[in-house]
C-alpha cells in the first residue's frame, strides 16, 4: 500500500483525512491462475478491491488486442456498473481524480 503511512495506518489517516474504504490487493494473475469469477482470465494483468459502506469496487488492468486498458467495475448489491479507461490516459484520469480530492478536502 502507500508508503510513509506507520504500521497499521492508512495514507488518508497519516494525512488527517477520513477514509471508509479499505483496499484489498490482489497479486498479478497468470493466464493458468484463476480471475474473481472462477474462470481462467488470460488478459487479466492486475487487479483492486476497494470496499467502501456497501459498495464495493473492482479495478482490472486488463490486456487485449489494442493495448491495455483498466476497467472499473461498481458493484452495489449485484448490480454493476462498469467503465472502460484505456491506459495511455491513466495519467489524465487519475490527475483528474487528484483535483476533485482536492476540492473536496477544501471542502469538507
Amino acid at each position: 500500500m502507500a508508503g510513509g503511512a506507520g504500521a497499521g495506518t492508512s495514507a488518508a489517516e497519516a494525512a488527517g483525512t477520513k477514509s471508509l474504504d479499505m483496499r484489498v490487493v490482489f497479486p498479478i494473475l497468470r493466464a493458468t491462475q484463476l480471475n474473481l469469477g472462477g474462470t481462467v482470465d488470460s488478459d487479466l494483468l492486475h487487479t483492486e478491491k476497494i470496499l467502501a459502506d456497501r459498495k464495493t469496487f473492482y479495478l482490472d488492468l486488463k490486456q487485449n488486442s489494442r493495448g491495455m486498458v483498466v476497467k472499473i467495475t461498481e458493484d452495489v448489491g449485484g448490480n454493476r456498473d462498469t467503465i472502460m479507461v484505456p491506459a495511455e490516459i491513466l495519467g489524465d484520469f487519475i490527475a483528474a481524480l487528484s483535483d476533485i480530492k482536492a476540492t473536496a478536502d477544501e471542502n469538507e
